[in-house]
């Protein structure tokens, strides 16, 4: 089972193993726990649906926050012609970022924003 990190994802998977253990001792029985796909899939879509709806997400591709339109959110290639890919959307990971790097956020052009469409 891959929760990931997506608590709402894993709260029905995790309710069903917590289940089937409580049964498990009861009982002495092992249990089946129906974790689809699907039952997730439909969850992670709101955050998504969350930014289109209030305008944030409104852009065309490679304008929004999560599709190249943030250049903290972004896959870079290495100077060994590998790749890395940046995600420091929270601020504490993004400052650390900036300071490992050596560089100020007024060196940037839309420094927590995203390219203007």
């Amino acid at each position: 089972m891959n929760c990931g990190v997506m608590v709402k994802q894993c709260h029905n998977k995790a309710l069903g193993v917590v289940a089937a253990m409580f049964e498990a001792k009861r009982s002495g029985q092992g249990q089946t726990v129906d974790a689809a796909m699907i039952d997730g899939a439909a969850s992670l879509m709101t955050a998504a649906y969350g930014l289109w709806g209030s305008g944030a997400a409104a852009n065309p591709r490679g304008y929004n926050i999560l599709d190249s339109g943030a250049h903290f959110y972004e896959v870079y290639e290495t100077s060994d012609g590998k790749y890395i890919s940046l995600a420091p959307i929270e601020e504490k990971f993004y400052a650390q970022l900036l300071q490992r790097l050596g560089v100020s956020a007024d060196q940037l052009p839309h420094s927590r924003g995203v390219a203007a469409a």
